[in-house]
């Protein structure tokens, strides 16, 4: 039995190791860069490498996130490509990003706000503010490699909601923005299974000695990828040119086998780390993400390290209803609530809101307890009181929300502009409503296409999470990483059961065979 399963086994191992060669290449290699955007930041890739869907068409996939009009009629337009600027009403739109970061990578623009008659402009990273001369300039040197999310008025001062904490700046005051102690009133701390999934597959969970094995493991793999493919042509070869009845010279073939040899022995020893990295993949994008996502463990069994601040990377959006002296988080690891001048002691939100798994685009107080809410599931208004959902675009009652599904619209931003409304959208782009037809007033900047480049890093994301593929594919290209990470994990357990079926099964039988031979004799 053990021989018949090694034959299928070594079937398998072979085959489906040629199939996945490209696979396993593309995906370690950028599977290694993804762990540390710091050293690819400054780069990015020309827009003609990337499928014609990557073009920006009428404001869309995420060009506008924010949008804020100023008194003497300037409007500004926030989003992946950092700043918009138009003088005239809509028109002749230019890019307004002198000041901010080079890198394109961190570019990336959430939130717009006005203070006081000062501009404030919440990146990927870092906090900026307009000066009188049309420039931006760091407005909180503290909070520089923060992600800021969102910013609100107060009649005290400004606050501002980072990935990871709440800052305050005070009108009368030194101008520094302080962190605010805020408090998370739960029985015991979790970990949603997101997270634990991510940070494993990553080997962020073990810190930045974590992240380098499993960079490691990444190279490991693109090498036994092309060990093996150089053991199998070289056997092709040879058999092709070799004459009959001409036996092989004594060295022949020497190298192909220490290339084997170290092919099975160093994957055998990696086959742990490779096989947590293909389980943890196959639940990484939908459509099996959604087995996970609203699942989470207690924090005390994270099994590595675990950062004590409880809001790290979690918060998303943010709103203060200062009617009714509320301020509500919304966050990957659910909603939190908590009375604005009650030492901000936060609490679970009991309702579920209808928010897509990436987090809330759109957090508006429409009045006291009723709430504006966006995301790629679409707009929504939310009575906290009573649960109820109603779909601001079809202006129907919603029984049931998918925080996993992307509706038809998927909302990237709304505003109000001359008694007029609109959304923009990560595929139609900007959109009047109620009639959801495109906005011809707001014309974009050809630039944007012409001087197209990509941020290495999000391209590389594209390609890690298959996506990139989806002109060539249709909608295949949502099975293409699952389907990757299980034939790398069936892979992987057929190279070990290899492994062990001929380093202890032929041993055994081999001395078994000696020590009957030698009794014989």
């Amino acid at each position: 039995m053990w021989k018949y399963i090694y034959k299928k086994s070594k079937w398998l191992h072979k085959y489906a190791g040629l199939f996945l060669i490209l696979f396993l290449i593309y995906m370690s290699l950028s599977g290694i860069l993804l762990n540390h955007p710091g050293l690819i930041s400054g780069w990015s890739v020309p827009g003609w490498l990337l499928p014609p869907s990557y073009r920006t068409e009428n404001w869309n996939r995420g060009t506008i996130g924010d949008f804020l009009e100023l008194a003497d009629g300037t409007l500004l337009l926030a989003g992946k490509k950092g700043v918009w600027r138009s003088d005239h009403q809509g028109r002749n739109f230019y890019s307004f990003n002198t000041g901010l970061p080079g890198q394109e990578l961190y570019l990336k623009a959430h939130d717009l706000h006005l203070h006081q008659d000062i501009v404030f402009l919440g990146l990927e990273r870092g906090l900026y503010s307009l000066t009188a001369d049309d420039r931006w300039q760091p407005a909180a040197p503290g909070l520089a490699s923060e992600k800021i999310v969102r910013m609100h008025s107060t009649p005290d001062g400004l606050l501002v909601l980072s990935a990871s904490g709440l800052y305050f700046r005070p009108d009368h005051g030194s101008g520094d923005f302080l962190p605010l102690r805020a408090w998370r009133r739960v029985d015991e701390e979790k970990i949603t299974l997101v997270e634990l999934f991510f940070s494993v597959h990553a080997g962020s969970f073990l810190g930045l000695p974590g992240q380098l094995l499993f960079d490691l493991v990444g190279l490991i793999i693109i090498l036994l990828s092309i060990s093996a493919f150089y053991t199998w042509f070289y056997r092709k070869i040879r058999g092709w040119r070799r004459k009959p009845g001409v036996a092989d010279g004594k060295d022949s073939g020497a190298f192909s086998r220490l290339v084997f040899k170290y092919h099975v022995k160093v994957g055998a020893y990696a086959s742990t780390i490779i096989l947590i990295i293909a389980l943890t993949g196959f639940f990484m994008r939908p459509p099996f993400l959604a087995l996970i996502a609203e699942g989470s463990i207690p924090s005390r069994y994270f099994p590595g390290i675990h950062d004590p601040n409880p809001w790290h990377e979690k918060i998303q959006n943010g709103i203060v209803d200062l009617s009714n002296n509320k301020i509500l988080l919304t966050g990957a690891d659910g909603n939190w609530l908590a009375d604005w001048a009650d030492s901000l002691k936060f609490i679970p939100l009991e309702q579920e809101l209808p928010i897509f798994v990436m987090g809330a685009t759109v957090l508006d107080t429409i009045s006291p307890g009723l709430l504006k809410i966006g995301s790629f599931g679409g707009l929504f208004e939310f009575d906290l009181a009573h649960g109820r959902i109603k779909d601001l675009l079809t202006e129907n009652q919603v029984t049931a929300f998918d925080p996993v599904r992307p509706a038809k619209y998927m909302v990237t931003a709304r505003f109000d502009y001359r008694d007029r409304s609109f959304i923009a959208t990560q595929e139609q782009g900007l959109l009047e409503l109620p009639d959801l037809k495109p906005v011809p007033d707001f014309e974009m900047p050809a630039e944007i296409n012409t001087a197209f480049t990509f941020p290495l890093w999000n391209f590389l994301f594209e390609v890690h999470n298959g996506r990139i593929f989806k002109d060539f594919i249709g909608g295949f290209y949502i099975l293409l990483v699952p389907s990757g990470a299980l034939f790398l994990f069936l892979l992987t357990i057929s190279g070990l059961y290899d492994w062990l079926f001929r380093s202890y099964y032929l041993s055994h039988i081999k001395k078994r065979r000696e020590k009957i031979r030698r009794k014989a004799a």
